[in-house]
């Protein structure tokens, strides 16, 4: 019952995020619509490395934990604010495997538990200004609001496999708040239409999916770990100009 709260909860918080940015955006329209400005959308795909490596042990066996890498879909709208500066709100969404090793074995065995992440963000960016052999660069950065959230696969695995010397476990997504920097390309193919090549990393707190970081009964499965992750993202895709 507290792993399904807890979830419902984490949910609504996301829900939450999202209605602020739908508002932000709104009003970030209705702010630059009246001054011929150009604004930007985009739709991108890209990989998706989380390097968020930890050694733990319990009940004397020692474990690592890691994330496999993944593919990662972004969705964003930029609107101008101030001469080269823009402020932009974007969501993405992808998948990495959280990978939990028993060193303890020979040879050692490794568990997989299926993570899919979401992630919304607002950012300030900042153009260089003009252009060169049709490219523009830009910088990046901002905060960041991002849920972790187990697969059907997952929640089977730590149910039937368990979760490093527990025999189950019930994983539920965790939320963390993050930032993120980076900066990007933008190559003109048309009146309207760029090219858009990005790299970014974003941090956060290291997930826990619901598990304490110590026991709660002599069977209970834990995480004892702490620290933040890095998601360092390689994307590409097409931004559309509206206005001048």
């Amino acid at each position: 019952m507290f792993h399904d709260t807890w979830e419902v909860d984490s949910i609504m918080t996301a829900k939450k995020v999202v209605q602020g940015m739908i508002v932000a955006l709104a009003f970030l329209f209705t702010a630059t619509t009246g001054r011929a400005q150009g604004y930007r959308i985009f739709i991108m795909g890209g990989v998706s490395s989380l390097a968020d490596n930890n050694s733990f042990s319990e009940r004397y066996k020692n474990y690592d934990s890691s994330y496999a890498g993944g593919g990662k879909g972004i969705f964003g709208v930029e609107m101008p604010f101030y001469k080269i500066f823009g402020l932009e709100v974007s969501y993405g969404i992808g998948s990495n495997n959280l990978e939990v090793t028993n060193l303890s074995t020979n040879p050692t065995t490794t568990i997989s538990y299926p993570v899919r992440g979401n992630r919304f963000s607002g950012d300030v960016v900042g153009h260089i200004p003009g252009t060169w052999r049709g490219m523009r660069f830009y910088g990046v950065v901002g905060l960041e609001y991002d849920l972790f959230a187990p697969t059907g696969a997952a929640q089977t695995n730590a149910k039937t496999e368990g979760f490093a010397f527990a025999p189950s476990a019930t994983l539920s997504s965790d939320s963390k708040p993050g930032y993120n920097a980076g900066g990007g390309i933008d190559y003109k193919l048309g009146s309207k239409v760029d090219l858009r090549l990005d790299v970014r990393d974003h941090m956060f707190g290291s997930p826990t999916f619901g598990l304490p970081q110590s026991p709660t009964s002599f069977s209970s499965a834990y995480f004892p770990i702490s620290g933040s992750g890095h998601n360092l993202e390689y994307s590409i895709g097409l931004v559309y100009r509206f206005g001048k």
